[in-house]
């Protein structure tokens, strides 16, 4: 079947049989890391692809569960999002373990384009929201769920904590495990000692991070999206690839619009780029036992798909006319994070 498909579409899976087998692999390692650091970690963010937290952190696939919507624009009365939280929680709670949720916002320190397009750039408004969301669901969940704003510059992949103090990724560089425990001891007094702990990790990896790129930094030109895929739906955590893959959440009441305003940052991407190539739809539904299984998966995935072609013919209709524009529909083995496309 791979033979059959676009270069696009078997880079993807490619990327994904890669990201497969490691994930795999580091079973084992990811044990032993939640034998140390047990704390169950996600993280609300928006579906740019440049906010991707294994880079960000140095953290292994599958060590940070993400829930990505436009702008990470979440409610907490949403019945399927709240309803995905409480799942996550109670697998945190079965493990024995605590559950700490990042609720995120991100923006650009060189020029204000660059920041979220959904929220118009309103930097200060995309904060307010995410430290709402995080007080809302601190108070739904009560001691089984510690939740932290955390804001993101995506031009030097910094990572902020929000608390009584700022944790910064950046003021951090060159710091040892002490440091960064004393500064989250600071800055963060309400969140319980193990969840700091455990937050450290991903502080010592933003501040590797930083030192990374302050030594070759980015150009302008790889500051703005260059995504070819509208990644819809759930599990994509697997698709490691930066600036890949702009992620809509199924969750999302709006989801309707978070699919046109993506597919018009695609459209310009494409433009931008100038080179005939592609862009895609990648529709994924995950299943595993017990839970949602296969048939039920195939069905969504198939639903999705229609409705997202359908919202993209409608708000560019040109983009989906020109050839370039195509549609591929999935499932995904959630325990192996393996991909299998639908015909």
């Amino acid at each position: 079947m791979s033979a059959e498909l676009h270069p696009l579409h078997q880079r993807l899976l490619t990327i994904n049989e890669a990201a497969s087998a490691a994930f795999i692999d580091a079973e084992a390692a990811r044990r032993r890391a939640w034998a140390t650091h047990p704390t169950r970690l996600a993280c609300v963010k928006c579906m740019d692809g440049r906010i991707h937290m294994p880079s960000l952190t140095g953290a292994p696939i599958g060590m940070i569960k993400p829930l990505r919507a436009m702008g990470g624009r979440f409610e907490a009365f949403w019945p399927s999002f709240l309803g995905r939280v409480r799942a996550w929680v109670d697998r945190a709670l079965s493990h024995g373990a605590r559950a700490a949720m990042m609720v995120s916002y991100h923006h650009s320190d060189s020029e204000l384009h660059l920041g979220c397009s959904g929220w118009a750039y309103d930097t200060a408004a995309a904060r307010a929201h995410a430290t709402r969301l995080a007080d809302e669901l601190a108070w739904v969940f009560g001691d089984a769920l510690s939740t932290v704003v955390l804001g993101i510059e995506t031009d030097n992949d910094v990572l902020t904590l929000h608390g009584e103090r700022d944790i910064s990724g950046r003021a951090l560089i060159g710091a040892d495990e002490g440091d960064v425990l004393a500064a989250l001891e600071a800055g963060l007094p309400g969140i319980p000692p193990d969840v700091r702990r455990d937050l450290a990790p991903l502080m010592l990896g933003n501040a590797r991070r930083v030192a990374e790129l302050a030594r070759a930094p980015r150009t302008r030109a790889e500051l703005g999206h260059h995504e070819r895929v509208l990644a819809v739906g759930q599990g994509f955590d697997w698709l490691a690839q930066e600036n890949t893959a702009l992620v809509v959440d199924d969750a999302d009441p709006a989801f309707a619009e978070a699919v046109r305003v993506a597919a018009g940052i695609l459209a310009k991407n494409l433009e931008r780029a100038g080179d005939g190539g592609a862009a895609t739809i990648l529709v994924s539904v995950p299943y595993a036992a017990p839970g949602i299984d296969r048939r039920q998966a195939v069905a969504r995935a198939r639903g999705l798909l229609r409705f997202a072609e359908q919202m993209v013919a409608e708000a560019e209709p040109t983009l989906a006319a020109s050839g370039r524009w195509l549609s591929l529909a999935s499932v995904l083995w959630e325990p192996a994070r393996r991909l299998e496309l639908l015909d």
